[in-house]
């Protein structure tokens, strides 16, 4: 009873004090993405502001697990004590009050990771028109500075856009060269 009384608490330990491992950023990309074609358009960066993104399809599964694991341990405290009738209403009394507080951390994690850091950036393209565009924001990604030149990088197969800094990027380039093929 002891190892799962054990793994119980150590599941509730972290549920309410561990993040979900989230990769990515500017220099990190999917397995997916790797292929695919993206299409890409200098940009200058007219505004950018911080912005909290929240997952719209959060499960709530830090709830469940919570309340499950709430419960096991509870219900294990509670056949410490006593006997007979009054072990029976312990651990019965255990079991809600560990419920309720695993269901209480789990709720503060489901919330605390359906949450995330994010940019709004506005920026104004070569020809002209205003595009805003919403993006995760990862620790170490490079932020554009409102005035500064910026690539708008879309992915041709899921029209997902994100905004790279451009610094460093010649003022015109030339068109390629053609390359004629000889028989």
């Amino acid at each position: 009873m002891k190892p799962l009384v054990t793994a119980s608490l150590i599941c509730l330990v972290g549920l309410s004090a561990c993040s979900p491992f989230r990769s990515g950023g500017e220099s990190v990309v999917s397995a997916s993405s790797v292929g695919q074609q993206s299409m890409v358009e200098r940009c200058r960066v007219l505004d950018v502001r911080e912005i909290t993104i929240r997952d719209d399809n959060a499960n709530g599964a830090g709830t469940v697990v919570g309340t499950v694991a709430g419960g096991i341990i509870g219900n294990a405290a509670g056949r410490e004590v006593g006997a007979g009738v009054g072990n029976e209403l312990a651990r019965g009394l255990g079991s809600l009050a560990g419920a309720a507080l695993g269901a209480a951390a789990g709720e503060a994690f489901d919330q605390d990771n359906a949450q995330r850091q994010g940019l709004e950036y506005s920026v104004i393209l070569a020809d002209g028109r205003e595009t805003i565009v919403i993006q995760e924001y990862f620790e170490g990604d490079r932020i554009a500075q409102p005035g500064s030149t910026c690539r708008i990088e879309t992915n041709l197969a899921t029209n997902a856009a994100r905004i790279l800094p451009g610094e460093n990027l010649p003022g015109t380039v030339a068109a390629p060269e053609r390359t004629r093929v000889a028989y």
